[in-house]
C-alpha cells in the first residue's frame, strides 16, 4: 500500500504546499510572458531566462520554508541535501525555448521522491490554468476530475507525441522514428514541452508521448501522471520508467499488452526496439524505437545571452494536419 505523504512542520499536506508553489510560479512566468526576457545559453539551443529563475526561487523558497529537512533536485539551482529521505524535483519552467519565442505551451513540473521513487507530483500549464496533479495509488486528476489514458491500440489510429531535447544525436533518432513510421499513424505532434507531453499522454489527448534525451526534473511529475491515470511508461529495454530514465515512452496500457516484446536488431551496435508490432520496427528495422543510452555529459554556462520580445496577442497553439 502506497505511503501517506509528509506533513510540513506547519502542518500542511506536501501536495498543498506543491500546488501553493505551482501557483505562484505560474503567476510569475504568465505576468511577464509578454514582457522582453534576458535568454542565457547553457548550451547549442538549451536556453534559460530570468523567468526561469524567478520562478524556481519562489518554488523553492516555499518548499524549504515549510520542509526545510528536504533535498532538493531543481534544473536551475545546485542539488542541495537534505537530512530526510524525502526529496523536492522541480522544473520552474518546461518549455523555456517556447516561453522565449512567445509561444504559449509550457508548464511547471514539482514532484516528491522517497528515496528517488515519485509518490506524488504535478504538471502545471499557467496559461490555460491546468494543474495535472497524482498522489501514488490515489489515480491522476485534471483540475479535480479524473483523467486516464487512452484505450487506442492501434498504430494507424494512433496521435503521437514527442520532443527533440537537447542532444542533437538523440534529436536525430526521434526525427528518424517518425520518418520510418509515417504515414502509418494518425499523426505527430511536436510540442516543445515533456511535461505536458506526459501529461496529455495520462489525460488521453494524445495516444503515445516518446523522448530520448530527458533530466530528472523533465518527467518527475509526468512519469507518476502517466502510471496513475493507466499508462505503461517504459524505458529503452522496456523496464518500467524510472526517476533517472533518461527516454522514455508513455502509451495506452492495451496497446503495451498488444505490443511486441523488445527485441535487439542490428544497426552497427546492438539497439533495443520497443513499442508497437510493426514490422518498420522489427529485426531488420533500419529505423528502431529506441537509440542507445546518451553519454554522460555536461554543459558549461555559456556567458553569452540575446533577448527576445515574444508576439503580443498570441492566444492559442497552431496545430498541423
Amino acid at each position: 500500500m502506497p505511503e501517506e505523504l509528509p506533513v510540513s512542520k506547519n502542518g500542511r499536506g506536501a501536495m498543498d504546499v506543491a500546488l501553493q508553489a505551482a501557483r505562484a510560479a505560474g503567476q510569475i512566468i504568465r505576468d511577464r510572458f509578454s514582457s522582453e526576457h534576458e535568454v542565457h545559453f547553457k548550451g547549442r539551443s538549451d536556453i534559460v531566462t530570468e523567468v526561469d529563475l524567478a520562478a524556481e526561487e519562489t518554488i523553492l523558497n516555499l518548499l524549504t520554508g515549510e520542509f526545510p529537512e528536504f533535498s532538493i533536485l531543481a534544473e536551475e539551482s545546485k542539488p542541495m541535501d537534505g537530512d530526510s529521505p524525502y526529496k523536492w524535483v522541480v522544473d520552474p519552467l518546461d518549455g523555456t525555448r517556447n516561453y522565449a519565442h512567445g509561444i504559449p505551451h509550457f508548464c511547471t513540473i514539482i514532484a516528491l521522491a522517497k528515496d528517488d521513487h515519485i509518490m506524488a507530483g504535478l504538471t502545471y500549464d499557467p496559461v490555460r490554468e491546468e494543474m495535472f496533479t497524482a498522489i501514488e495509488g490515489q489515480g491522476a486528476f485534471l483540475n479535480g476530475t479524473k483523467i486516464t489514458a487512452s484505450k487506442t491500440t492501434e498504430l494507424s489510429r494512433s496521435l503521437l507525441c514527442c520532443d527533440l531535447g537537447y542532444v542533437d544525436e538523440k534529436a536525430g533518432f526521434a526525427l528518424d522514428l517518425v520518418r520510418s513510421l509515417w504515414p502509418g499513424m494518425y499523426s505527430i505532434r511536436f510540442m516543445g514541452s515533456s511535461g505536458l507531453g506526459l501529461a496529455y499522454a495520462a489525460a488521453g489527448r494524445v495516444d503515445l508521448y516518446f523522448h530520448h534525451s530527458l533530466m530528472p526534473w523533465d518527467l518527475a511529475g509526468g512519469l507518476v501522471l502517466a502510471q496513475e491515470a493507466g499508462a505503461k511508461v517504459v524505458d529503452r529495454q522496456g523496464n518500467d520508467g524510472t526517476l533517472f530514465t533518461p527516454a522514455l515512452s508513455s502509451p495506452a496500457p492495451s496497446w503495451w499488452k498488444n505490443s511486441s516484446k523488445p527485441r535487439k536488431v542490428s544497426r552497427g551496435e546492438q539497439l533495443v526496439s520497443c513499442g508497437y508490432s510493426d514490422s518498420r520496427l522489427g529485426g531488420s528495422s533500419q529505423f528502431p524505437f529506441w537509440p542507445p543510452p546518451p553519454h554522460n555529459y555536461f554543459v558549461r554556462r555559456s556567458q553569452r545571452s540575446s533577448r527576445y520580445r515574444p508576439s503580443i496577442g498570441v492566444n492559442h497553439m497552431l496545430h498541423g494536419t
